[in-house]
């Protein structure tokens, strides 16, 4: 009672800005005289177990973001979430629980980091040909 609705969306300072970059993307390749096929926008990320997850894989699906350096391996912890509070004077407050996105990089960052810097270093060498 005499509380404002909570707003629920996907997202996130990553997720939003690897959504952003898509749509950017896709927007440069149309209105381009080339393709732009090779390229394209990757997350990198650890989901939860939760509905939060599929809302968030749907999400940046949908958006054609890269998903193939994501981990689901949390399969104990939900997905990593941020809180904003807006109080009636107007104030801003915010709380992060780090969920799925707190642990585990070790066990498999290396091998998605070079992945993704060999492809960052084949796009830039298409770009140069």
């Amino acid at each position: 009672p005499g509380c404002e609705p909570t707003v629920d969306v996907p997202g996130g300072k990553g997720c939003t800005q690897a959504v952003a970059a898509s749509k950017l993307l896709q927007q440069s390749s149309l209105s381009s005289t080339s393709s732009g096929e090779g390229n394209k926008v990757s997350f990198v990320g650890q989901f939860g177990n939760d509905a939060a997850a599929i809302t968030l894989r749907q999400a940046l699906t949908e958006a054609h973001v890269d998903l193939s350096h994501c981990s689901s391996s949390h399969k104990n912890l939900p997905s990593g979430r941020g809180y904003v509070f807006l109080t009636e004077s107007g104030s801003v407050s915010a709380v992060v629980c780090g969920g799925s996105n707190t642990g585990g990089w070790k066990d498999w960052e290396h091998a998605y980091l070079d992945d993704l810097s060999t492809s960052t270093v084949d796009n830039n060498e298409e770009a140069k040909a």
